[in-house]
């Protein structure tokens, strides 16, 4: 039910072009169709020669590798007026504690994340920021320097910042994970289409299946703001 629930707040979150353009929508879905297609047309390997066999094993994984590459360097829209922004550059860079297993974290986030953009041009108004973007790993890391944040004066406004920001965080985590449940059924029924292969085949598959999704899930933890 839990998972259910999710599913339906990403996808009414797609549907509203709040989270990724329409344009990436339609890239992770045609390449998503181009997998399933392939599927589909080459159901039945088993007559082929051991060559053509090695030409569809290389073809479907070729598509993987461009799908799960995709998924894996999306910019999410991060959602923040510029109030919101300037203070969660200031709790990560300023005012947050780092002891030896967080400190090359948020120095990650400041090194790949904060630095990347210029911060004079980002005026702290109640305006959104036009086109702020972040990619899942750096957004998990993010998450994962603040969450143990103690907010207590719940009419300080930027309690209420603290709160919006972990919305947007959470908003983004429940469509990549929604994208990432896909590439993993995605993933299964590769492998059921290698049962047509011989067995070496099979593994290197399953392993290139494995890397990958490993690859597109690395150090995602998942973040959730109901």
């Amino acid at each position: 039910m839990e998972n259910k629930l999710a599913e339906e707040q990403a996808q009414a979150l797609l549907e509203l072009g709040v989270i990724a353009s329409k344009e990436t929508q339609e890239t992770i879905n045609e390449k998503s169709e181009q997998i399933i297609t392939f599927l589909k047309e080459n159901s039945d390997v088993s007559k082929l020669s051991d060559e053509e066999k090695d030409e569809k094993h290389q073809q479907i994984k070729d598509l993987w590798d461009e799908y799960s590459t995709y998924l894996r360097d999306i910019e999410y829209n991060f959602k923040l007026t510029g109030h919101e922004f300037h203070y969660l550059r200031n709790l990560i860079l300023k005012k947050n504690g780092y002891d030896e297993n967080t400190l090359f974290v948020a120095l990650k986030v400041k090194e790949e994340f904060f630095d990347s953009i210029d911060i004079k041009s980002v005026k702290k108004t109640a305006d959104t920021i036009d086109n702020l973007t972040i990619q899942i790993n750096i957004l998990t890391l993010v998450h994962h320097v603040i969450k143990d944040n103690i907010v207590r004066d719940l009419e300080d406004p930027k309690t209420l910042m603290f709160a919006t920001i972990l919305t947007s965080l959470g908003n983004i985590s429940k469509v990549f994970n929604k994208w990432n449940s896909d590439s993993e059924e995605l993933s299964k029924n590769i492998y059921t289409w290698t049962i047509g292969l011989e067995e070496e085949e099979k593994e290197k598959i399953k392993e290139q299946l494995q890397t990958a999704t490993e690859v597109t899930s690395e150090e995602v933890e998942e973040v959730t703001v109901d």
